[in-house]
């Protein structure tokens, strides 16, 4: 009778035993979970339109085309999201480029004014922006909030092609060409918010505003969906506004892009 007590015992022993060994392990998986990095790569898309104001000497042109205009219009380009986080602390890296040729412009400024020509201005435009951040999660609960950091890197490529027919004296007609080549940095400050909305669904939005030396001005708002498909893949879309205002010498511009975003994101 006390063997069979003793082997009982035993077995209770064994099986707490065992219990205790695989919540032990579980919570060392869930702590490397948490110590790991975690990475997300996110090629998207952003159907812009553009609302611009590039100004070469003292010669001055409104830019205005619809979403559609800028895909006719685009020759090329890349856009890419990828972030990094360990723990609170995330890095990002956010770089995009795009080449528009012979965009059309109705408005030319000159020396003596307004005039109106529509069709005589074309302009190609070429832009990198590069933006790395570094940001550490403030709110970690149902509403996920991070405060970031950065630098909002761009270069600009411009050319002005004027082809004016008005006998105005400040045009005297003929076709005429002018070009920048600029680049410059903002410092940028932000925050990056999420919320779940349903299963596999939730919301994210970020805010940053920034300026440089020669930069009065730059700041950018996006707000989107995020539908998790599976562990490693997402589908995002939404929409995204960026503002830039830079002058430096003879050159000035001012642009707005706006317009739907749509990426994928994998995570690995």
């Amino acid at each position: 009778m006390r063997q069979k007590n003793t082997q009982s015992g035993s077995r209770v022993v064994r099986t707490l035993l065992a219990a205790a060994l695989g919540t032990a392990a579980t919570a060392a998986q869930a702590v490397d979970a948490a110590d790991s990095w975690q990475f997300e790569v996110t090629p998207y898309f952003l159907a812009a339109a553009i609302d611009a104001t590039a100004g070469v000497g003292n010669v001055e042109t409104d830019i205005d085309l619809s979403s559609s205009d800028v895909l006719e219009n685009t020759e090329g380009g890349f856009m890419m999201m990828t972030t990094a986080r360990h723990g609170k602390w995330s890095l990002g890296f956010d770089a995009s480029y795009f080449k528009l040729v012979d965009g059309g412009s109705d408005s030319v400024t000159g020396p003596l004014g307004r005039a109106t020509a529509e069709g005589t201005v074309e302009v190609t435009s070429e832009q990198w922006i590069y933006q790395p951040m570094l940001g550490y999660r403030v709110l970690d609960d149902k509403l996920k909030l991070d405060l970031y950091g950065g630098a909002r890197y761009t270069k600009l490529q411009t050319d002005l092609d004027l082809k004016i027919t008005t006998t105005i004296a400040a045009f005297p007609g003929g076709e005429r060409d002018f070009s920048a080549d600029k680049d410059w940095t903002d410092f940028v400050a932000g925050g990056h918010v999420s919320f779940p909305l349903a299963q596999n669904w939730s919301l994210f939005g970020l805010a940053d505003v920034g300026t440089g030396q020669d930069s009065d001005l730059s700041y950018q708002l996006l707000a989107a969906a995020n539908w998790q498909i599976s562990e490693m893949f997402s589908a995002k879309f939404g929409y995204r506004y960026i503002y830039q205002d830079f002058e430096e010498d003879a050159f000035s511009w001012e642009v707005v892009y706006s317009g739907i975003i749509a990426g994928v994101g994998i995570r690995f």
